[in-house]
């Protein structure tokens, strides 16, 4: 239902690729309701009660994460900018990642309650509708990722993870590309198997999307919203960890490397390197206390 972030990516790095965006954010944050819920209904095509709710429980969910997640996104920004003047190791990093996942997990767990009321509305055509742009975005990531060459692949990974890095530290020099384009090579990557599983996940929410559907006007109406809260709950927890022992060991194998990976180009980094990601750490934590402070008034916990 909420988009998940792609495995081959370091998800530090990739939050931190989104918070370099910020000074276009503080333009469009206000927008970003309207925004998601365009990306929503490309997925689920609202009738028109469902677009309002819709977009009511964006709204609420907007006001909430801005009031409540953005300060703790900037105090984790201190931490990280702090920790990079010191010595950084894999296990640090990961220490990071496992931070910003619970907060990930967290912001989708506020979302439960308006996307259970939405889901237990939802109609057969819409399940099949889902199921179909399930379908095109495999073929285009099985395009983007699985396609070509082994040394193709290998490069637009390359290419993927410089522009991460580049975010944070500027330009790489040649000993620090020719070490990711090392740890390219040798890494445990394997779009074949992530994409199964992303299928996996996917099965998962179909079937139970069509038991929710089943239960409308069978049963009490309170039926179909737990089940949908039921399912919610479960995507979480696939997303977190999966259920398939050999996925998760390769999962948390691949997670450590890209840890270690992030900690080794940090230590190769220049002094002017340092203080670029020092000065953009800074920036990122500025523009989230901004558009913090411009929240709306939400009721307290």
């Amino acid at each position: 239902m909420i988009g998940a972030v792609r495995a081959r990516a370091l998800l530090l790095l990739l939050v931190l690729a989104l918070l370099s965006a910020c000074s276009t954010v503080r333009l469009t944050y206000n927008q970003a309701p309207t925004l998601a819920w365009w990306w929503m209904d490309g997925y689920l095509d609202f009738n028109e009660v469902q677009a309002v709710t819709a977009r009511q429980g964006l709204q609420d969910w907007f006001a909430w994460h801005r009031r409540y997640e953005l300060p703790a996104y900037a105090d984790l920004l201190v931490e990280i900018r702090e920790g990079l003047k010191g010595e950084v190791d894999g296990a640090k990093v990961c220490a990071w990642r496992s931070a910003l996942t619970a907060h990930l997990l967290t912001a989708f767990e506020a979302g439960v309650p308006p996307l259970s009321r939405l889901a237990a509305t939802f109609e057969p055509a819409q399940v099949a509708h889902l199921e179909e742009r399930f379908r095109t975005s495999n073929e285009e990531l099985q395009k983007e990722y699985g396609s070509g060459s082994l040394e193709a692949r290998t490069a637009r990974s390359r290419k993927r993870t410089e522009g991460f890095l580049k975010r944070l530290y500027g330009r790489l020099d040649t000993p620090q590309r020719e070490h990711i384009l090392r740890h390219t090579r040798e890494t445990s990557f394997d779009p074949v198997r992530w994409l199964d599983e992303r299928a996996h996940r996917q099965a998962f929410v179909l079937s139970e999307l069509r038991a929710v559907v089943a239960m409308k006007g069978k049963s009490a109406e309170a039926a179909p919203l737990a089940r949908a809260e039921q399912m919610l709950r479960a995507y979480a927890a696939l997303y977190a960890e999966s259920p398939r022992a050999d996925y998760q060991t390769y999962r948390e194998q691949l997670i450590e490397r890209n840890c270690a990976l992030f900690a080794e180009v940090h230590a190769m980094a220049s002094p002017r390197q340092r203080q670029r990601a020092e000065k953009t750490l800074r920036g990122w934590e500025k523009d989230l206390r901004l558009l913090a402070s411009q929240s709306a008034a939400v009721p307290a916990d």
